[in-house]
């Protein structure tokens, strides 16, 4: 093919562009015309006025026109071509030293005919000043573009000549692809998500010449990703693919390329068969696209669905907004073509909508989406289309992979891929009969029950077990909310040959299902409620307000509380999500917020930790830092006042949860899918506009505070982050009103106190409140003091570290520590000297910790007989009681202080006056657990000791050996054994090895008191268990405690595994086959024995047994040095079966064998490990059961996985490949393990493709 003649070329020298074109042709001639190239540079455009050479090659082999080895090149396209020449002959020669000259060639080009060229070239070498001297004119260009005719095609463009020969560069083709679209498509959006193909192209353009065959959804599609993926690499495997790439559209155009002697690209636009492999052969790569139809080459590439995330991403970088982004992805459903057909400049409709596929298609546009497994699904469809289901989809199935087909099915699911596309496209079909019959099925649809309601709520997440499912799929009833959304916004435009009034219609659909709607209606209808709501709006706010008016209040219904949130979540997220978004059209947000405060009042269970609360919807609207709603600053404060006025709780609620906060998090609301007023979501506010609001937030406090001290103290609470202006407003109001303020003051004084002492304590920090303004704190404060003391001084006893409101020093906690303990002593010497020890008692009752008042009591007051003879007494109250804890106080300081002595005194006392036994054991509860307390306690009655070692902490842990053993001993008498053994298990000491035993086995052999039951960990036993393992303790013995608490060892936390019990089975068949025994029932109708054990008792065996065989993994005959003894274990295996063979427990025994066999198969860092005995054992043994066993163990192996919403099936897919390689390796060798194998991938493979399915479904909502 001749595409470039002289003459053009001569013609094209003339125009300016020439210049700096001439470089990037030559360039592009190498590439396409030479293999390797070491080095190249030949700077194009506005570059080439850069100094030094036009160009610089190196290459290891040589062509016709590319010189080996060094060449420097010189360009021009000046009419004075001789002088030129010349010019830059000598120019170059003169400045490039002799050695480089030597060894390189000089090439000039120039797109003139010179007709003095070749006698210039004699007389240049005949000089020798060059290893080689080059010139190619006009005719040389013509013949070097002959044989690259991808350029050849790209430069008649170029220059303005057509070339009809059925072919077209790569370059113009990607150029017209990207451009007909506003903004243009850039490359990233055709790859998103497909990094997989990506690798692959990249794989198979640097490979030796082959074909490949590219299923895409449609024939431009597959073209357009090769072009991206070549102009998103390196710049030169980018150049190197342009230079040589070109579409061919004709058969005849590609049979005369294929004899081209360059190695070219070539990509097949054209339905005839062509001499393919005669191409490859030649050394040409051929790019076959194919269409979605096309079934006959299984073993094409085939393009995923563009990514979520990565198709967002990539419209960003173009240019649109995040808002604008996420539209698209949701109106397009991702298809490029349909993109195509959103932002493009040609609209060209598809071949779907010009053709019979319209009657087939109205249905599924009205319903969106459907499940297979519904029969009440299949059911409205067939009455839609009138006739059957299956006539149906075997006419929709003639679209599924057709060329840009608006269709799609993930696994039993349909849907269409675009519902906005299908709907503008075929929604104008739409006749009246079609929309009546329509509107009496999405009724149905959406008026029927949920049985799933009559199941409570705690437990409807069985509801499939227990045979519970709604009559109609979510997915269908989603799809006919879709289609009235899209008709209510949309068919005033497109289906007005069917109705006048498009969103009245649907208005009038959504109002007779919501009227009169009971809580039975309200819940069934959940999960669609945020559709429903945005297709009907107005309607959809006037029904919700009209049941909250009801007197039952249906709606209310929804709002349900459960104690397993794990397993539930209340219906009433959903209403709330439909709200939240209708608020966003600012001319509804009154009304929503209106009903939003009635619900946060009606709300049952607001201290719920759920954080779908009306209350918190409204807060996350209203958030002045985070907008969640199209409504302006004046709007919204209209709103506000609106809510204060009708609802003044929840009102100022709301006030105070939008003050300015430190470090406040925001919850998205729900976003309308379809009707967006406007597209700035993400808009955030002015400056301005966040102070304006702000403002207005404290001018109401301020207005609605009517001198309530707990309502000043939520405002001083969120004094801090307000901005200076603010405050100083506050603390005026304040200073005005502090003497009103007569209801909460002590509230209002604490709050003030923890406000002084936060910036007294800091006061060098630049947030610190300034002097001036603390000092009207200090004024407000001691103005609040009350006259009564226990009220003035009872904070001090509240928490650990109470705010002083002369501040604290943090950098030495001593300071802090003694700056609290002085107050309090103070406190307590004011109102003992103002008073007596009565009013002690009095402080106590009004306080959170008593402890500590009777702490300080011990430390200040000494020598009180009355004090004394008044705490003695709080000891013989409730031990619950404060009095009780106070006392306990003071008997642990006076501990604390007088030590022992004060312990025998009291003692001695309680003894000769005769204390009763609950007077004593509050005493000595108050004191340390050691053996000193110990032996004082002796000297009581019996029972005053039996109670005592009953019910005290038993926290002793790091005490020292002999009051370890001591009260590990009276534990034990006590009935204490799990308290007994958790401090035999952190304790440091060295303790008796039978001492650790038999306490252990006190736990299983006797009724233990049930208050320690919890007290026993993993972590316990497996420090128990290890002590007794150092000790070289009886091996039989430790297994027994090892059976008993299997359930712990078994554990996920246990580091210590039932390892004895592990030797025994792999030890003694006989061993194993009892545990199977235990834990399975026989196999067929077999007269067993009947056991001599409790219910419970048999029931425990099970469960343990379970756990032993699950957490078995050391297979018999294993050797230190990881190899088995086959023998051993082949006579183990034969035992074993012949033991539970007469048991009628074969096959399951057969099965656990095989779970064990199991842990010869590992899964590690992405690769497969078999044992070497595996595959011979398989083939000696022959056992379907046991290799069934190895299938549940490998898979039982795999742990819970952790991956994106999106990610699909490939951890699965990994996996199927890593079992598909090693039987593939392992070949004829092991035929029994190689089928184990294959099972596995082919089940990796289901689960694999299950995981896609979720994923494409999950996706294509977003």
């Amino acid at each position: 093919m001749r595409w470039i003649t002289t003459t053009y070329l001569r013609q094209w020298a003339d125009q300016r562009d020439s210049q700096g074109t001439v470089p990037l042709l030559v360039r592009r001639l190498i590439r396409a015309t030479i293999g390797t190239i070491d080095k190249i540079q030949f700077p194009a455009g506005d570059a080439v006025y850069t100094r030094g050479w036009d160009g610089e090659l190196q290459c290891k082999s040589a062509t016709e026109f590319i010189p080996l080895g060094d060449s420097y090149w010189e360009f021009s396209s000046e009419q004075k071509i001789g002088t030129k020449v010349e010019e830059d002959y000598s120019k170059r020669s003169d400045k490039t030293p002799k050695n480089i000259r030597k060894s390189s060639t000089y090439v000039f080009v120039t797109p003139r005919k010179w007709d003095g060229k070749k006698d210039w070239i004699k007389k240049k070498q005949e000089e020798d000043k060059w290893a080689d001297v080059r010139l190619y004119d006009a005719v040389d260009l013509e013949d070097w573009i002959e044989q690259a005719p991808a350029v050849g095609s790209w430069l008649s463009k170029e220059i303005g000549r057509s070339s009809d020969y059925g072919v077209l560069s790569a370059i113009d083709y990607w150029n017209e692809w990207e451009n007909n679209t506003r903004p243009p498509l850039i490359p990233e959006v055709v790859i998103a998500g497909r990094q997989e193909q990506n690798d692959k192209i990249i794989e198979w353009f640097k490979g030796p010449a082959s074909k490949l065959d590219l299923k895409a959804f449609s024939i431009e599609e597959s073209i357009a990703f090769l072009l991206a993926v070549t102009d998103t690499s390196d710049n030169s495997l980018k150049d190197d693919f342009f230079s040589r790439c070109i579409i061919v559209k004709t058969v005849e155009a590609f049979r005369e390329l294929i004899y081209n002697r360059s190695h070219l690209i070539l990509i097949k636009d054209f339905d005839d068969e062509a001499p393919i492999g005669t191409a490859t052969q030649r050394g040409h790569y051929v790019y076959v696209p194919v269409s979605p139809e096309n079934t006959s080459n299984p073993e094409a590439l085939s393009l995923p669905r563009l990514g979520l995330n990565e198709f967002i991403n990539a419209l960003m970088k173009m240019g649109l907004s995040e808002d604008v982004a996420n539209s698209l992805s949701k109106e397009t459903g991702r298809s490029l073509t349909v993109l195509r057909r959103k932002i493009g400049i040609d609209k060209i409709q598809p071949v779907w909508v010009i053709s019979r596929a319209i009657d087939v298609l109205i249905p599924i546009l009205m319903f969106g989406r459907w499940s297979e497994k519904s029969d009440r699904d299949k059911d409205v469809l067939s009455k839609i289309y009138g006739d059957s289901y299956d006539n149906y989809i075997s006419q929709l199935n003639r679209w599924l992979y057709a060329t840009d087909s608006p269709i799609m099915k993930i696994g039993n699911s349909w849907r269409l891929i675009s519902p906005y596309d299908a709907f503008y496209l075929l929604s104008p079909y739409i006749t009246k009969q079609k929309l009546d019959k329509f509107r009496e099925i999405v009724i149905e649809v959406l008026s029927t029950y949920n049985p799933v309601l009559d199941i409570e709520p705690d437990k409807r997440y069985m509801a499939s077990i227990l045979g519970k499912k709604p009559e109609f799929s979510g997915w269908i009833r989603e799809g006919v909310a879709q289609f009235l959304i899209l008709t209510a916004l949309y068919g005033k435009d497109t289906i007005t040959n069917s109705i006048s009034n498009s969103q009245g219609w649907v208005d009038n659909v959504i109002g007779e299902i919501l009227e009169k709607a009971d809580g039975k209606r309200w819940n069934s209808l959940s999960e669609v409620l945020p559709l429903i709501a945005e297709a009907s709006p107005k309607v959809f706010v006037d029904a919700v307000a009209k049941s909250l008016s009801a007197e039952n209040k249906p709606v209310m219904d929804m709002f349900i509380n459960t104690d397993n949130p794990l397993f539930f979540s209340s219906p009433h997220t959903n209403i709330l999500w439909a709200l939240e978004g209708i608020a966003w059209n600012p001319e509804m947000l009154g009304q929503v917020t209106l009903i939003l405060g009635q619900m946060a009042d009606l709300d049952p269970d607001t201290d719920s930790n759920q954080v779908n609360r009306p209350l918190n919807s409204l807060i996350d609207i209203y958030r002045h830092w985070y907008l969640q709603t199209f409504a302006n600053v004046k709007q919204r404060m209209a709103c506000i006042d609106l809510l204060l006025k009708h609802n003044d709780q929840i009102g100022w609620e709301l006030l105070i949860k939008l003050l300015p906060t430190n470090q406040g998090t925001a919850m998205n609301t729900h976003r309308p899918r379809w009707r967006k007023d406007k597209d700035d979501f993400n808009r955030r506010p002015s400056m301005q506009e966040e102070i304006e609001f702000v403002t207005f937030i404290v001018d109401r406090i301020l207005i609605n505070i009517n001198s309530n001290g707990a309502k000043w103290s939520q405002v001083i609470s969120n004094f801090n982050n307000l901005p200076m202006g603010e405050k100083v407003k506050i603390v005026n109001i304040l200073e005005q009103d502090i003497n009103n303020v007569t209801e909460d003051t002590q509230i209002l004084r604490n709050e003030i106190r923890s406000l002084l002492s936060r910036h007294k304590s800091f006061k060098d920090h630049g947030w610190a409140l300034p002097g001036q303004m603390l000092s009207k704190f200090d004024l407000f404060y001691n103005k609040l003091e009350p006259k009564d003391l226990i009220n003035r001084y009872s904070w001090l006893f509240d928490s650990d570290y109470p705010d002083i409101p002369e501040g604290l020093d943090f950098e030495e906690p001593n300071k802090k520590t003694d700056k609290i303990e002085e107050y309090r002593i103070n406190a307590l010497k004011t109102i003992f000297d103002k008073s007596d020890y009565k009013d002690i008692i009095k402080l106590v009752e009004n306080v959170k910790f008593p402890w500590i008042v009777g702490i300080i009591t011990g430390t200040t007051i000494v020598n009180d007989s009355e004090l004394e003879k008044e705490i003695h007494l709080c000891l013989n109250s409730d031990s619950q009681d404060k009095i009780n804890y106070f006392a306990r106080g003071y008997v642990n300081q006076k501990y604390s202080i007088d030590g022992i002595n004060y312990v025998r005194e009291t003692s001695s006392i309680s003894i000769i006056n005769k204390w009763p036994n609950n007077m004593v054991l509050s005493f000595f509860f108050a004191l340390p657990e050691k053996i000193e307390i110990w032996k004082e306690l002796e000297k009581h009655n019996n029972d005053v000791m039996k109670v005592y070692w009953e019910r005290c902490l038993a926290r002793f842990y790091f005490s020292d050996k002999e009051s370890i053993e001591y009260g590990v001993s009276k534990l034990k008498e006590a009935n204490r054994p799990y308290a007994a053994l958790e401090i035999l298990s952190h304790t440091k000491n060295e303790i008796d090895l039978n001492t650790l035993y038999s306490t252990a086995e006190r736990i299983i052999t006797s009724e233990c008191i049930e208050i320690d039951k919890n007290r026993i960990h993993e972590y316990d036993i497996s420090k128990v268990l290890e002590k007794l393992d150092r000790g070289s303790f009886e091996k039989a013995k430790i297994a027994l405690l090892e059976w008993h608490f299997l359930p712990i060892l078994s554990s996920h936390y246990s580091k210590r595994p039932p390892k004895y019990l592990h030797e025994e089975m792999a030890d003694s068949p006989e061993f194993f086959s009892e545990i199977v025994r235990w834990t399975f029932k026989p196999e067929e109708d077999f007269d067993e024995k009947e056991e001599t054990l409790t219910k419970e008792q048999i029931m425990n065996r099970v469960r343990n047994g379970l756990d032993l065989l699950k957490s078995w993994r050391s297979v018999p005959g294993l050797q230190k040095d990881g190899s088995i003894d086959k023998d051993h274990l082949i006579n183990w295996l034969r035992e074993s079966q012949r033991i539970c063979l007469q048991n009628h427990r074969e096959k399951v025994c057969d099965i656990c064998i095989g779970e064990l066999l199991s842990s010869l198969i590992k899964e590690k860092d992405n690769k497969i490990e078999i044992h070497s005995i595996l595959g011979d054992l398989l083939e000696e043994v022959v056992n379907d059961n046991i290799e069934h066993g190895i299938f549940i163990g490998v898979l039982n192996q795999r742990s819970t996985t952790v991956r994106g919403a999106f990610e699909g099936g490939k951890p699965e897919y990994k996996l199927r490949d890593l079992y598909q390689e090693y039987s593939d390796r392992l070949n004829t060798q092991f035929p029994r393990l190689v089928k184990v194998l294959k099972d596995l991938s082919e089940y990796y493979e289901i689960m694999a493709k299950r995981e896609d399915e979720e994923s494409n479904r999950r996706e294509m909502e977003y």
